[in-house]
């Protein structure tokens, strides 16, 4: 009996086949498969099914190519068998008028053909053409014969045709299925694969699997042929266990050296994975499902937090001052090692309130109360109490903290500190008595330093008005002398008793500036709102005698209303104005200035004049009792004006003084409060 010759069977076979490889491209094809498409297999062998019989060619993704491509893909991906019941087809076919491009109606089967390794090597296809069995339908529907129709729907739907549409709706309905768990295995952001076989060979791969790797090509590959730096990691093992004994295994933090991309060095990685073994249909464990998470970041997140809490607590235990953390509920979960030392309390036992025991029964209650008011508040935390030190002294400490917040905004509690500043209280309480003694010699000094003054200036009072008396009595018998003798007395005689009553006059006038000056201390001030301008005219007018025959011009600016006694400032204009005019009646022509300036809280008035002016050096004694810059011959005054003036300001709470040079005249400068500061300074 002769062998029997498959590929002469397979050419012979009324029906139609034709093999395709995994590209989809023509390996073989039999006569009748030839002659359903008017082709030659020469035309045909090697190239793309869709390229030759697109159904459509305006359309690229037709429905009926894309049903045809779909069923050979599932074969692909599946190795199993798929059939198309039915499926509308444009095919060029052999007519009379010859080769034809015509739409038929085919049910189609297509078969895997496995290779060595059980991949899929190429595809069988065997289709029926049953476009007659449809155009029967169409005829019978066209009949409307309800018999017939009855009849031929009976048939339809018990037959071929009707199977064939349930099957294909299953079809269609699995491979819906099919892309929806597979962009979802593709989408997954843990990283996925399955392993088929006891050789583990990675038959999908999820693209976050592939990123760890480092994108190598896996798929169809063992994994200790594709991963081999795993090998001796015990992860084939571990692969090994699952496949044997068909129980799953969990790894929490795995650690693995890896290539994160080709070529490169490997590289530490921690894993979360669990290898899931999965039965085939024969109840036996087919392959492994392995899913995980990279969690390297994490772990050297952690890793990094640890180091930096040990870092924290080293430096917490070493600080010089005592450290604390509480929570939100303002329970103290950290002490410091300082805390202990110097509480003597043994570790653990300030947790919690366990720190209010050392703490002094008078202030323990109201730091408990303060914690929790700057707990619910979420505010800063600041309070002085006494702490029992493990000798038993108590000792003044200040304890402060800050909120603890989140990266979220959450408050979590306070990170305090605690400082000793029992020397710092005591420094302040040595403070405060010496202060307290200071201030009481102060008032002591003062009042035997008014006291003096008060004395003082009755003696001088006293004195000025027991001299005034026997000066005028000089200065009359003088003038008697001078009347009744003048006619017996030589020139030399008459000069003496000029001499005499002069200096008597002179002496006079001093005790009445020296009176007036002693008065000024005594005087009571009778502040009253006055016109600067009105008083320096009346000035101007009481002065006008001593204007007779000289040339004197007057430059008086605006001035304002002023809060002041208006005696004691006539006083001052009086004593400026007649300086000037004094102290300019050898120029030719006198020109004295009188102006004012608004200042911040004062009224700023100055007297200016082009007389004689004086040395800079020397204007600290202007203002001085008895100080005077020229001899009496050329100047007349006792020397008291001046310090009457700075007498007077003074009291008003304003300033004087004055600027000049030699023979480019001078300029004196006094100011007064305005009425709202002058009442607080009298305040």
């Amino acid at each position: 009996m002769h062998p029997l010759d498959f590929g002469e069977i397979f050419r012979l076979s009324p029906n139609p086949y034709m093999v395709l490889d995994r590209q989809l491209r023509y390996v073989a094809a039999n006569d009748a498969y030839l002659r359903s498409t008017a082709s030659r297999l020469e035309d045909i062998k090697g190239r793309y099914l869709f390229e030759l019989f697109p159904h459509d060619p305006d359309n690229p993704n037709n429905a009926s190519m894309v049903m045809l491509r779909t069923s050979l893909e599932r074969v692909l991906a599946s190795r199993a068998p798929d059939v198309l019941a039915l499926i509308p087809y444009r095919v060029p076919m052999n007519t009379e008028t010859g080769v034809v491009v015509k739409e038929r109606f085919w049910s189609a089967t297509h078969v895997p053909l496995l290779d060595e390794r059980g991949e899929v090597a190429y595809i069988l296809q065997h289709t029926v053409d049953v476009t007659e069995l449809e155009q029967l339908k169409q005829a019978a529907n066209e009949a409307k014969m309800e018999w017939r129709e009855t009849a031929t729907s009976a048939v339809m739907e018990a037959g071929v045709l009707g199977r064939a549409r349930m099957l294909q709706e299953t079809n269609r309905l699995l491979d819906s299925e099919r892309r929806h768990l597979r962009g979802l295995f593709e989408q997954a952001p843990s990283f996925m694969c399955f392993l088929r076989g006891k050789d583990h060979v990675f038959e999908l791969v999820n693209p976050a699997y592939a990123q760890l790797v480092g994108q190598r090509e896996l798929v169809g590959k063992p994994v200790r042929e594709a991963l081999p730096e795993v090998v001796d990691q015990g992860f084939i093992a571990l692969l090994d266990r699952v496949f044997t004994t068909g129980e799953p295994f969990i790894g929490r933090g795995v650690g693995v050296s890896i290539q994160r991309r080709a070529g490169g060095p490997l590289e530490d990685a921690y894993v979360d994975f669990i290898y899931q073994p999965i039965q085939g249909v024969d109840g036996s464990v087919a392959g492994i499902f392995v899913q995980g998470h990279d969690i390297t970041e994490q772990k050297r997140t952690e890793a990094a937090l640890k180091e930096s809490e040990a870092r924290f607590r080293n430096m917490a235990d070493h600080a010089p001052v005592i450290l604390w953390v509480t929570d939100a509920s303002a329970s103290c979960t950290y002490l410091s090692k300082v805390w202990y030392d110097f509480t003597g309390q043994t570790e653990g036992m300030g947790l919690g309130e366990g720190w209010l025991s050392v703490v002094h029964p008078d202030d323990a209650r109201a730091a408990a109360d303060a914690l929790r008011a700057a707990t619910e508040r979420r505010e800063a935390f600041r309070r002085e109490m006494r702490l029992r030190r493990q000798d038993g002294e108590y000792r003044w400490v200040l304890n402060s903290a800050t909120p603890r917040v989140s990266p979220t905004g959450e408050f979590l509690g306070f990170i305090g500190s605690v400082l000793d500043i029992t020397e710092i209280k005591r420094a302040e309480e040595e403070m405060r008595r010496f202060n307290q003694q200071l201030e009481r010699r102060v008032q002591e000094r003062t009042a035997a330093l008014l006291e003096a003054n008060k004395e003082l200036e009755s003696f001088s009072y006293s004195v000025s008005h027991d001299l005034r008396a026997p000066l005028r009595h000089i200065m009359g018998f003088a003038q008697l002398l001078e009347s009744r003798s003048s006619a017996n007395l030589d020139a030399t005689a008459r000069r003496h008793v000029k001499t005499i009553a002069d200096a008597a006059r002179q002496g006079g006038k001093l005790v009445d500036d020296l009176l007036e000056f002693s008065r000024m201390g005594r005087t009571e001030l009778k502040k009253a709102s006055v016109s600067l301008r009105d008083l320096v005219a009346e000035v101007q007018r009481e002065l006008s005698p001593e204007m007779e025959g000289r040339k004197v011009q007057w430059r008086v600016g605006t001035l304002p209303e002023v809060q002041a006694d208006p005696a004691l400032l006539r006083l001052v204009l009086k004593n400026l104005l007649a300086n000037a005019l004094k102290y300019s009646r050898l120029r030719e022509e006198a020109v004295i200035e009188v102006g004012a300036s608004e200042g911040e809280g004062e009224t700023e008035v100055f007297v200016r004049d082009n007389g004689v002016g004086f040395e800079m050096q020397y204007v600290d004694k202007l203002f001085g009792v008895f100080q005077r810059l020229h001899r009496p011959e050329q100047f007349e005054g006792t020397g008291i004006g001046l310090a009457n003036v700075r007498r007077i300001i003074a009291r008003h709470g304003g300033r004087t003084w004055a600027e000049g040079a030699v023979d480019q005249g001078a300029t004196f400068h006094f100011t007064l409060p305005h009425a709202e500061v002058a009442r607080s300074l009298s305040a």
